[in-house]
Formats: structure tokens, C-alpha cells, sequence
């Protein structure tokens, strides 16, 4: 009988960790998507911040959506930047469009830009 009790506490613990693993697994990083046009010209000064951006900060997966190829449901402007943090929250930045406002507003815990 104790045998069977600690073994439904083991598979409990278990069970409790494979879920936190599981969240882990859907949003283990902070995901930042790029929604565009191609033929817009604010869109095109932005892709050079965005550029810059990939290629200095390493701890966030970009991703880009051409706009005019997948449009997305609930993006209405373009550009539209889209964070996803680790909790699988969504955000969209509406600040200014320079690498400082906008790497700060990345990397930072408070989405409020």
C-alpha cells in the first residue's frame, strides 16, 4: 500500500513537471515579428533597423511577414512589430521606429513603448 502512494506521488510530481516543460517548450524565448508591405516606404526605412537589429541581439527569434503574400488577420497598419514574450503574451510596440526605442523596447520586461 505504501509502495502504491509513493508512486502516485511520484507520477503527480511528474505530471506537474511535464507541464512546465511543456509551456517551456511552446515559448521558451521572446519571439518579435516584422509585418510589412514591400511597396511601403516606411516599411523600407524600418527594415534597416530591423536588419540591424537581427544581427546584434541574439536572445530573440525574428521573424518577418510579408504582408502582401500572408496577410494577417488582426494587423491593420503596416509596419506592425509584434512581441510574443516567454508567458506567450502578445504585444505591439507603437513607439518610434529607431533601433534604440526599439531594441530597448525588446529586450526590456515592461512593454509599455
Amino acid at each position: 500500500m505504501i509502495l502504491f502512494g509513493l508512486l502516485a506521488i511520484i507520477i503527480l510530481w511528474f505530471l506537474s513537471r511535464k507541464k512546465e516543460n511543456f509551456q517551456n517548450t511552446l515559448y521558451p524565448y521572446r519571439q518579435i515579428t516584422f509585418h510589412y508591405v514591400p511597396w511601403s516606404p516606411t516599411c523600407a526605412e524600418v527594415n534597416s533597423v530591423w536588419e540591424q537589429m537581427k544581427s546584434n541581439i541574439k536572445t530573440i527569434k525574428f521573424t518577418e511577414v510579408n504582408e502582401d503574400i500572408a496577410k494577417t488577420e488582426y494587423i491593420y497598419t503596416y509596419p506592425t512589430i509584434i512581441l510574443i514574450d516567454e508567458n506567450g503574451k502578445r504585444h505591439q510596440y507603437r513607439g518610434q521606429f529607431t533601433y534604440e526605442k526599439l531594441s530597448d523596447w525588446a529586450l526590456s520586461d515592461y512593454h509599455i513603448f
